[in-house]
């Protein structure tokens, strides 16, 4: 919400009229009721002066800049329902949100009819984490000017109808969140998805601009992401560590800077990010866009933003799929917490710590359609294993062991072709190693068990193979008189 300067020309026309009476009263002529009404509106104007010269400090988000001259204006004037509200932005901006819905209430008992009010008041109870009363504000401030109510408003409450839901979930299968993390609600909808841990430091390429290509970027944007990169790796203790590479081929990780909020998917997003998932093996790749240009003002992004929006993006390239609940988190699930020097908060880095404490790669939510697909191909993977171990073996003219592997898998997956195959190879394997010693007779036995095997069809060639090996075998026995 912008602010604009505030003329209050009821309380100047008023003093102008009332001069000539504080002369008055100041030689005595004058009762004491009319000073003190000279008084009321000499600091009227003064609260107008403190008020406008906060103005711009907000509407540029320097919250913390703004609230003395505010606090100054509500001490001058406490009636003002516009001074209030600006109070209550400007603490909730500097992180005392109750102080700041306390305000927003009095400013909405002074000036009933300032709509604006329940917009305050929403962003108040959203970083409270009371998504819904911040439900119940926005559509109070819809009802009464539902032409104002842009698409950006439309998609935050759909958000938080959203994070509403899985606190609701989490609450009725857990009792709660803990204060200290918000592992359940990061990993809540995705599961557990994590990069390996190794020793060596995953890459990540970051694409840098042409001149004037994209608005807003500069080379310090470059530093600032690799800040937020290192910080999540000293947060996870050092399990997992990233170095920036000059080739986009040889990364794990990818960067892009864009000035066109339209390039991302969620219109009230300041950045986006995409991560791949090999199952039973955890993240693969990640795709992360940073957006340099704030979308309202139209204007680059200050270096803390970039760091701000940095830092959550990366959170989520490294595993906290979810977000938090909580506004004082660089992964709360809505505006990006900037100040003078963005940082992970002591829950941020208590939930990555907990993230790469897991021992599996990737765990899919309990229950969900994820964990039985994940099932069935970690049950698969595990079948082939049996079928390559087979493998192994007949290649290395083990054969009995093949048959042992290629029969266990059978046992999992009976109509299984290859497994069929692997067995009739090996019979022919075990067959070959008799001629070699002579033993003809054992050797067509042998041959025998392959061809008793079930042929699918798919291996013909094999089948041929080892029918032409038998008919040869066999003549070879008769021309020798059946030895």
């Amino acid at each position: 919400m912008l602010y604009g300067i505030w003329t209050n020309k009821r309380a100047i026309t008023r003093f102008c009229q009332t001069a000539s009476l504080a002369a008055a009263a100041a030689v005595g002529l004058c009762g004491c009721g009319v000073v003190g009404e000279v008084q009321k509106l000499i600091n009227q104007s003064n609260a107008v002066y403190e008020y406008n010269n906060s103005v711009d400090l907000l509407n540029n988000q320097r919250f913390k800049e703004a609230l003395p001259m505010l606090e100054r204006a509500v001490k001058l004037d406490p009636d003002s329902g516009m001074i209030r509200r600006a109070m209550g932005l400007s603490l909730i901006g500097v992180g005392r949100f109750a102080d700041g819905l306390n305000q927003l209430k009095i400013a909405r008992r002074k000036d009933p009819s300032d709509r604006s009010v329940f917009l305050t008041m929403a962003n108040a109870y959203e970083k409270m984490g009371e998504f819904k009363k911040a439900i119940e504000n926005y559509q109070a401030y819809k009802d009464g000017a539902p032409t104002e109510f842009t698409n950006d408003m439309a998609e935050t409450v759909k958000q938080l109808r959203k994070q509403q839901n899985i606190l609701e979930q989490i609450a009725r299968a857990s009792g709660g969140l803990p204060d200290s993390n918000y592992y359940a609600f990061a990993t809540f909808e995705s599961g557990v998805a994590r990069w390996p841990i190794r020793s060596a430091p995953y890459r990540v390429y970051i694409e840098k601009p042409k001149s004037n290509q994209v608005r807003g970027y500069r080379t310090e944007c470059d530093a600032l992401v690799m800040r937020a990169f290192d910080a999540w790796s000293k947060a996870s203790e050092g399990k997992i560590k990233f170095k920036e590479v000059s080739d986009a081929k040889r990364a794990e990780i990818r960067c892009w800077f864009v000035d066109n909020p339209k390039a991302l998917n969620s219109p009230i997003e300041a950045g986006e990010t995409l991560t791949m998932i090999s199952i039973g093996q955890g993240l693969s790749s990640a795709k992360v866009k940073i957006l340099t240009v704030d979308k309202h003002k139209n204007q680059p992004e200050g270096d803390s933003t970039i760091l701000a929006v940095a830092l959550h993006e990366v959170g989520h390239a490294i595993g906290l799929a979810g977000h938090s609940p909580n506004a004082h988190d660089i992964m709360y699930f809505s505006d990006v917490a900037t100040g003078d020097n963005p940082a992970l908060s002591s829950r941020d880095v208590a939930t990555v710590k907990m993230l790469y404490a897991s021992e599996k790669a990737y765990m899919p939510p309990k229950g969900s359609k994820l964990e039985k697909e994940a099932s069935r191909i970690h049950d698969y993977n595990e079948h082939i294993k049996i079928y390559n171990e087979g493998i192994s073996a007949l290649n290395a003219k083990r054969y009995e062991d093949a048959i042992a592997k290629a029969q266990e898998y059978l046992s999992i997956v009976p109509t299984d072709a290859r497994a069929k195959e692997l067995i009739e190879l090996s019979y022919d394997g075990l067959a070959d190693q008799q001629i070699d010693k002579g033993n003809f007779n054992g050797a067509s036995a042998l041959l025998k068990q392959a061809l008793a095997v079930e042929s699918t069809g798919s291996h013909k060639r094999t089948r041929a193979y080892t029918k032409h090996k038998y008919d040869a075998l066999m003549q070879k026995i008769s021309a020798a008189g059946g030895n």
